[in-house]
């Protein structure tokens, strides 16, 4: 995904790259929720992240990704896989690659969460 001009900024995502992989498991997109900020987007995804004023954040991607959650996605959704072109193992192989740095966005959310719920 790419940030969009308010996502370089936000709290949150503005302090990582602008350009990012992330774990997707879709077939849906959304329409911006009135009064909220875009944050990030790919070519498939226009909208993949917003903010809701300064507390609540919307997230078509998975940060909280483990390896036991992309197997069980994986063994239970084949027909997804199937629909994608894709094999559990390209999925899995693609995803470990990525989770550490998904782990740290996710880190930073939480932790602006609780910062500005205090």
């Amino acid at each position: 995904i790419r940030l969009t001009k308010d996502g370089q900024s936000d709290p949150v995502f503005g302090s990582g790259p602008e350009a990012f992989d992330v774990f997707e498991w879709h077939g849906e997109v959304f329409d911006l929720p009135k009064d909220c900020v875009p944050l990030a987007g790919s070519a498939l995804a226009p909208l993949q992240a917003f903010r809701y004023g300064t507390r609540a954040y919307g997230l078509l991607f998975h940060l909280e990704m483990e390896p036991t959650g992309i197997d069980a996605l994986c063994r239970e959704c084949t027909p997804d896989l199937t629909k994608a072109g894709l094999t559990a193992h390209q999925v899995r192989t693609a995803a470990l690659r990525h989770l550490s740095q998904l782990h740290q966005v996710a880190d930073r959310l939480v932790a602006y969460l609780l910062d500005s719920a205090r």
